[in-house]
């Protein structure tokens, strides 16, 4: 199996894997591993952390310089 069709088939294996049953999830996860040969530890996380389906996290807003307010700026500058 060349690595594109492994891709596109654990991505349709994904959105199955997403909505079932746990007893459902045991099926699909060894369909998985007898097809592409996997372990089932590798399976699931590769199926919990499909990069293309995941939220990308918000950074958080940086906190704004110490040094550029202008009290602190206007006699720094005269130094």
């Amino acid at each position: 199996m060349s690595p594109r069709s492994k891709r596109d088939y654990t991505e349709t294996v994904f959105f199955r894997y997403k909505n079932a049953s746990p007893k459902e999830k045991k099926l699909i996860l060894n369909e998985l591993c007898a097809s592409l040969g996997y372990h089932r530890k590798h399976a699931i996380r590769m199926l919990r952390n499909l990069q293309r389906f995941r939220k990308t996290q918000n950074k958080k807003p940086e906190r704004a310089p110490f040094y550029s307010l202008p009290q602190i700026l206007k006699p720094l500058k005269k130094i």
